[in-house]
């Protein structure tokens, strides 16, 4: 006969608790001795140690400096200055004066024209007197 395990193991649970080994009701009237009253339940540990990695992921930034080469531009600016010089060059060039030494002037007065206009005016007698 082959029997399965699951029988076999429902068969030993059931025949424990009717008889009552498993059962701790009645523990604490168990005073030590052998033979009166109900066993008290074995407890059998074995230990199992499991490992779990938890991984909580962060994303954080953080700055930090990174020396970068920096282009150089090398600009020359010129600013004009206008400077005005006002030169004034006199160039002087003699000229010839005649001069006349012998002294052979003369004199002529001057002759004066008087216009003179005058303008009279009569006026005619009244009727009366003009006999």
């Amino acid at each position: 006969m082959r029997l399965s395990v699951k029988t076999v193991v429902g068969a030993i649970i059931g025949a424990s608790a009717l008889l009552g080994l498993a059962s701790t009701a009645d523990a604490h009237h168990w005073h030590g001795c052998s033979g009166c009253g109900p066993q008290p339940t074995r407890y059998v540990y074995h230990d199992e140690y499991t490992h779990k990695d938890v991984f909580h992921h962060h994303n954080e930034w953080r700055h930090y400096p990174v020396y970068v080469p920096r282009l150089t531009v090398y600009v020359n600016r010129v600013h004009p200055s206008v400077t005005v010089h006002n030169i004034t060059t006199i160039h002087r060039k003699p000229y010839p004066v005649i001069v006349d030494h012998s002294k052979n002037e003369t004199v002529i007065e001057a002759t004066t024209y008087k216009y003179e206009h005058v303008t009279h005016v009569v006026q005619e007698p009244c009727g009366c007197c003009s006999r």
